[in-house]
């Protein structure tokens, strides 16, 4: 039953993590570029396209870490 209570912990975790980050990050993705394009130039909002990308692979990552270290306490306070 452990095993199955650790599962539903991360799936629980990892959604609330990654809509959340997806709403916020979206929200990012069409703007940014968007008015980088049109108040400088194209390279501009090329660039602030792929800082918008790098972001979302660490953001990504980022949540995995949370997650593991989410289940780690609730291991330990559970074997107590």
């Amino acid at each position: 039953m452990k095993n199955k209570e650790l599962w539903q912990l991360a799936n629980r975790t990892c959604a609330e993590l990654w809509i959340t980050g997806g709403i916020i990050i979206t929200v990012f993705s069409i703007e940014l570029p968007f008015i980088s394009c049109l108040f400088l130039n194209e390279t501009a909002g090329l660039c602030v396209s792929v800082f918008t990308l790098i972001a979302q692979v660490v953001a990504f990552i980022l949540s995995i870490v949370k997650v593991e270290n989410k289940l780690k306490l609730y291991d330990e306070e559970n074997s107590k």
